[in-house]
Parts: structure tokens; sequence; C-alpha cells
């Protein structure tokens, strides 16, 4: 399978390193996959990909003092959906995948303008996170148009229907779990007198 995925950068952070370690794992798989990111061509990732996870840099990422400003939104967005309709007609995927609520509006609306299935997923929680009035408009129109919407726990899934006002196609998938970390920290945990137990993170 030929697998897009969509997210601003691939710096530091949890959506980030889910990109990296799921992409990377789909590539082992025998698939190719291609990475389309907003940064500018010289950015470097900052978690390790598969040798075979092809990224693209659109060169769409806004200076931090107009991101916010509404119109300049709007612009930039569509200067992204017309990049990445590009990027997909070039690389002719089956599927469009994104994270985190902007990039999901723009994959659906630029999936769905190119005829390929979008998945995208909610990382949030959508009545705790406020994202705007031009997002979230954005978000009610648009997440019904995906083909899957993922998220990590039914009570997302819930939440994310109510703030939409209607159902979604959704499925639950948790976080994956790097099993060498896992393997590793068991390893440093023989010879420790006592368990220990995670109670939280955050």
């Amino acid at each position: 399978m030929r697998i897009v995925m969509l997210i601003a950068t691939l710096a530091q952070g949890g959506a980030e390193r889910v990109t990296s370690m799921i992409t990377s794992a789909w590539a082992a798989d025998g698939h190719e996959v291609h990475i389309l990111t907003y940064e500018p061509p010289a950015a470097k990732p900052a978690f390790p990909l598969h040798d075979g996870v092809h990224v693209h840099r659109l060169d769409v990422m806004p200076r931090p003092r107009s991101a916010d400003l509404g119109l300049f939104r709007v612009w930039i967005n569509a200067l992204r959906i017309r990049r990445i309709r590009r990027a997909l007609a070039r690389i002719k995927p089956d599927i469009l995948v994104a994270m985190t609520v902007e990039n999901n509006v723009v994959a659906v609306a630029a999936g769905r303008s190119s005829k390929v299935g979008v998945v995208i997923s909610e990382r949030s929680h959508a009545e705790q996170m406020p994202v705007g009035r031009l997002i979230g408009y954005a978000r009610r129109v648009l997440y019904p148009r995906a083909d899957r919407i993922v998220v990590q726990s039914a009570d997302l899934g819930a939440a994310l229907v109510r703030v939409v006002g209607r159902d979604l196609p959704l499925t639950v998938i948790q976080n994956p779990i790097d099993q060498t970390l896992v393997a590793a920290a068991r390893a440093r945990r023989n010879g420790m007198a006592r368990d220990f137990t995670v109670v939280a993170l955050g």
C-alpha cells in the first residue's frame, strides 16, 4: 500500500513521535510511506525514521506572530491544501493519514478533492482543547467527510461527537508502544528490590 502521512513538523512532540513510530513500522512491513510536513527544506526530524520513509517538506510554516491571525490562517491553509494536492497528484497514494485538528481539516479538504481515502486522528479532548472559531467551524463541516477518524479512547470519541454535533466514523486505537523501550526498561528493572508502578504521565 502507498501511504501518505500529513503532520505539521517532525520536531519534538507526542504526535510527532507517534508519526515517526507508525510510519517506520509501515515501511518495515513493506509499504511505500511518505510524510508531508509544512517545514522548510532544511528541517531535520527529531525522532529516527526507517530508511524507507520518504519526507516531503512543503515549506508552508507561518511566522509565529502571524500564525493566529484569522485571514492569514485562512490563506496559509489554502496554500497548504494546494501544495498537498500537488504532492498527492505526484505520489498517487492509496490513503492519506493526518494527525491533530488543523492538519486533519486540511487533509480532508485536500484528500477529498484529490479522491484519496482520508483517515484522521484526533489526539486531544475536543471539549477541553479550544481550537478557535475558524478551525472549529471547519472541523464541524469536514470531519464527517473523513473515511475514518481515529481516537485514543471511547471517551475522546464521545466528546468529539458532541462537539461536531453529528455521528462520526470513529475507531478507537490506543497509542503505539515501542517494544524495544519496554524490553530495555524490563532489563534495567532486573535485580531491583521492588517493582514500580506508573500512576500518571503528563
